[in-house]
C-alpha cells in the first residue's frame, strides 16, 4: 500500500506519542509499516514549513532546502528520533516525492512504472 502525504503529516506522525499504545511511537510506526507500506512524502515551500511548525509546536526539525522547497530527503530530526527517521528514509520506507514544481527527488513513477498498452496491440 502506497501513500502520498505532505511533509506536515510526515512530521505530525513523529511528534504524536501515541499514549494510547503500549508501546508508543514505536509500535505505532511498526504497525503503519509492517505490512508493504510505503510513504511518497511531498515537498513543502521552507516558508511554508516554518510557519507550519511554529504553530504545531513541534520542534528538532532542521532542514536544507532547494529553490524554495524541502522534501523529505533534506528534513532532518534531531536524535534520538532523528536515527528512526533516516532509517526509514534509507529504507525507502519514506519516500521523497517531488512534484514538478517541487525539488527533483524520486518521482513516484519510479518505483510503479505504468502498464505498456501498446504491447497489447
Amino acid at each position: 500500500m502506497r501513500f502520498v502525504v505532505g511533509l506536515s503529516l510526515l512530521i505530525r506522525a513523529f511528534e504524536d506519542f501515541y499514549g494510547n499504545l503500549e508501546g508508543s511511537l514505536l509500535e505505532a510506526l511498526g504497525r503503519l509499516f509492517a505490512q508493504n507500506v510505503r510513504i511518497y512524502a511531498y515537498p513543502m515551500t521552507a516558508a511554508d514549513l516554518r510557519e507550519w511548525l511554529s504553530t504545531a509546536s513541534a520542534s528538532g526539525w532542521e532542514w536544507s532546502e532547494a529553490n524554495g522547497w524541502v522534501s523529505a530527503a533534506q528534513l532532518r530530526r534531531a536524535p534520538p528520533l532523528g536515527h528512526l527517521f533516516a532509517y526509514l528514509l534509507a529504507s525507502n520506507f519514506i519516500a521523497p516525492y517531488a512534484s514538478a514544481r517541487g525539488p527533483k527527488s524520486r518521482r513516484l513513477t519510479s518505483t510503479c512504472e505504468r502498464p505498456r498498452l501498446d504491447k497489447y496491440r
